[in-house]
């Protein structure tokens, strides 16, 4: 019996918070506006992490290919050491 009271009772509470959501009360616009707000952090962080995604993978693409220029370029000198040394 207490449980089927309690469980009576939340679905009151919600039915409730429904219904000032829906009407143009003060606390259903505060609601609202919650609501819009949460949809709007939402969206604005889901095209921060594809952001960060893209700047990630420019970061190790970029990394790569310092990588091969600074190996390169270590060879390059190598070779003209041996040149210079045989003149």
């Amino acid at each position: 019996a207490m449980k089927s009271t309690m469980a009576g009772a939340v679905a009151l509470v919600a039915l409730a918070g429904r219904a000032l959501a829906v009407t143009d009360s003060p606390i259903g616009k505060v609601l609202s506006m919650l609501s819009d707000l949460q949809a709007k952090i939402v969206a604005e962080g889901e095209v921060v992490q594809k952001e960060y995604a893209e700047f990630t993978e420019w970061c190790q693409d970029r990394a790569r290919h310092l990588g091969h220029e600074i190996k390169t370029g270590q060879a390059g000198v190598e070779s003209l050491k041996a040149t210079i040394d045989e003149q």
